[in-house]
């Protein structure tokens, strides 16, 4: 009977857990750490942000550079503008520059909040 449990409790947690580790898509919140951020500037290939105040982040690094090209995105990067909220899906790593650069960025969302600032 304890057997029973055993198996029971093993296929539970299995299923459980192997449901948010699947694919990279709809789940990237249980995947990668990701920022709030707001950008300063656009360029052909990156974005130069301030990262959140709140943000764990803001300790290491005020302001990041993030690269806008992304491999195996499964959406595009929306088209960004100075004055975007933007979250930003990434590995965890910040190289100590300044600005700091996020290397591996896996998709980039606006958030509700973005209010663009004209020019």
């Amino acid at each position: 009977m304890k057997k029973t449990w055993t198996i029971i409790a093993a296929f539970v947690l299995s299923t459980v857990l192997g449901s948010g580790f699947t694919g990279c898509g709809k789940n990237l919140n249980t995947h990668h750490l990701s920022l709030e951020a707001t950008v300063l500037e656009v360029h052909e290939k990156t974005v130069l942000v301030e990262v959140a105040e709140d943000a764990s982040e803001h300790r290491s690094a005020d302001r990041l550079t993030v690269p806008t090209e992304i491999e195996d995105a499964d959406e595009p990067v929306p088209e960004l503008h100075v004055g975007d909220r933007i979250r930003v899906y990434y590995d965890g790593s910040i190289s100590e520059t300044y600005p700091g650069q996020v290397n591996h960025v896996y998709a980039i969302e606006l958030s509700e909040e973005s209010v663009p600032i004209t020019e």
